[in-house]
């Protein structure tokens, strides 16, 4: 089976790639980087990333590496990235498409494929309106409602996990974790419930090692860095309470290494996702053998509320039993291994691949 997996890259996390890259000079070598960086590598199929003769993977957005391979392979002019990719897959000789980004790559673009693709399989954990995935075989998530929306819409769907990283087991082993509680993630207008439980736990940092990593809108960065911020009440600024415990945003390793110094990992489902979680915060947290500390819901199989992981109702709720947790550094360590052991046999690369396959026979 030869498997072509592509991928985009969000805007903060190209800049990080084009600086550890900088000194790569062909395809292979960027690439490399790319996948030492562990950037997604829960989506990433095992023979993507052991990089399989038969397994192939494109940042279709990611231009400095899509035009190193058009120069590499000898394509003229200046190609736009559509066509480049549709190269790249009929040189690949392709079998199974699987795009992470239906919305880059939609019906349009999956009509336009060559004869060689066999199936065209596309994930999805977003609400999209307005863009067509119907030409796809299958559109697949791990959120059931999702997946009851694209059907409504008159796509084939079915459900499909990221899975644990192996190379996430030797930061699940540290037990030197300075840091309290951590969160990762977005502080924007579109976070209302998710601004309100960082603001309640921002305000205990005085007593306690609170550390939040960040990716603010544009308009908060712009306020942020500019003389305005001193304004008060101004909209889009940071609380002063976040801004006291506020780092930049984190990607790949550094996450890995950041959630590897924390003991609890504060995690909130976005406001319009209902009862159902399992945000690929979930599957790092717990694959890095922390307490994650997060709203309760319905969880896939394996997280289990008071077992290895632990919920609130409420931001109050939240804090109160982040102060309770940190006051049992043994039971925490304990959480912490459930979590990693579950995370890991239930979601394993294998396991992962064993679905992947069933799904395009």
């Amino acid at each position: 089976m030869r498997i072509f997996q592509c991928a985009t890259l969000y805007a903060a996390y190209a800049h990080r790639l084009n600086s550890l890259a900088r000194s790569a000079e062909t395809f292979a070598e960027r690439q490399a980087v790319f996948f030492a960086d562990r950037h997604g590598a829960p989506h990433f199929l095992k023979p993507v990333l052991d990089a399989e003769p038969t397994a192939f993977e494109a940042n279709v957005n990611d231009e400095v590496h899509q035009r190193m391979w058009a120069k590499e392979s000898g394509m003229t002019g200046e190609p736009d990235l559509h066509s480049i990719l549709l190269a790249q897959i009929e040189h690949h000789r392709t079998e199974i498409l699987y795009s992470m980004d239906p919305v880059a790559l939609p019906s349009s673009f999956v009509r336009r494929l060559p004869g060689c693709v066999k199936k065209t399989i596309g994930w999805r954990a977003a609400p999209t309106k307005g863009t067509d995935f119907t030409a796809y075989d299958l559109i697949v998530s791990n959120f059931p409602k999702m997946l009851r929306e694209y059907e409504e819409a008159g796509c084939r769907v079915a459900p499909f996990y990221p899975a644990h990283d192996p190379e996430q087991d030797k930061y699940a082993a540290n037990e030197e974790r300075q840091i309290d509680a951590i969160f990762v993630g977005s502080y924007t207008r579109h976070h209302g419930i998710r601004n309100v439980l960082l603001e309640e736990i921002a305000k205990i940092g005085g007593s306690h090692q609170i550390v939040f990593h960040l990716e603010n809108s544009r308009l908060t960065k712009w306020v942020e860095r500019s003389a305005m911020r001193w304004i008060p009440f101004l909209p889009y600024k940071l609380p002063a309470s976040l801004r006291r415990v506020v780092k930049g945003p984190v990607f790949g390793v550094d996450l890995y290494k950041a959630l590897s110094r924390s003991k609890i990992v504060v995690n909130c489902s976005i406001d319009g996702a209902g009862v159902e979680r399992g945000n690929i915060r979930c599957f790092e947290a717990m694959g890095c053998g922390c307490v994650m500390l997060s709203d309760e819901g319905r969880y896939p199989e394996g997280m289990r509320p008071g077992d290895n992981m632990i919920t609130y109702r409420n931001p109050q709720e939240a804090v109160q039993k982040l102060k309770e947790m940190l006051t049992g550094p043994d039971r925490l360590r304990e959480i912490g291994d459930r979590a990693h052991a579950s995370v890991s046999q239930i979601y394993s690369k294998d396991r992962q691949l064993e679905a992947f396959h069933a799904l395009a026979s």
